[in-house]
């Protein structure tokens, strides 16, 4: 994950009234892990950010903003891969 997606991701979850902790449990991720991604220090699979997506319950505008930044930051193979391994 670049850490553009993270900072966007850092502010949608302070505008939910969120800690990165409650929502790493929400997701089943852990915590560590949840702030490598945040970070930019690991990469975010596809499903991942899904499940994010849901447990901020984001509006298509936010949904389409992260996808879009997603989209950008891997290449179409990787893109690919993440859509066909969680279809």
């Amino acid at each position: 994950m670049s850490q553009e997606i993270g900072n966007v991701l850092k502010d949608m979850i302070k505008e939910k009234n969120m800690t990165v902790f409650s929502l790493a449990k929400e997701v089943d991720v852990d915590r560590s892990t949840f702030q490598h991604f945040l970070s930019g220090k690991r990469k975010l699979n596809l499903e991942d950010l899904r499940k994010i997506m849901i447990a901020l319950n984001l509006s298509k505008d936010k949904k389409k903003q992260l996808y879009t930044l997603y989209e950008n930051e891997y290449d179409d193979r990787e893109v690919l891969k993440n859509y066909n391994v969680h279809k």
